[in-house]
């Protein structure tokens, strides 16, 4: 499928920049036709899941005992502010690597706010 391939081609190249914050990839597994991927730092592990109903990219933040979804996050205000500044948007074609590189720009800046907060 297209669209896998592009998701993975894309994993691969954003994890030169996970490598770069610290992170090493902790799994990688997939069911079906979905792709969980997570990668670790200390406290903090970072998922991407991908596949179908929606073929939404999806993340999840784990920082000490906490299991952070993208709307939890948003509930930080600093980093809400951010997201509706820097909100991701689609131009023509949908772009699954524009999608995860602005992922990596959000936890770029969410992750030390974030931490801060275990």
């Amino acid at each position: 499928m297209k669209s896998n391939d592009a998701f993975l081609s894309a994993i691969e190249e954003l994890e030169i920049d996970l490598f770069k914050l610290g992170f090493k990839r902790e799994s990688s597994e997939t069911k079906g036709a979905a792709y969980f991927l997570s990668y670790r730092r200390s406290e903090t592990i970072v998922r991407f899941l991908y596949g179908p109903g929606d073929w939404d990219v999806e993340v999840i933040v784990n920082c000490g005992d906490r299991k952070l979804a993208l709307k939890d996050i948003l509930g930080i205000l600093e980093i809400n502010i951010w997201f509706h500044e820097n909100r991701y948007v689609q131009k023509g074609e949908r772009n699954i690597r524009s999608e995860l590189f602005w992922y990596l720009e959000l936890l770029k800046f969410g992750l030390p706010i974030l931490e801060g907060k275990m």
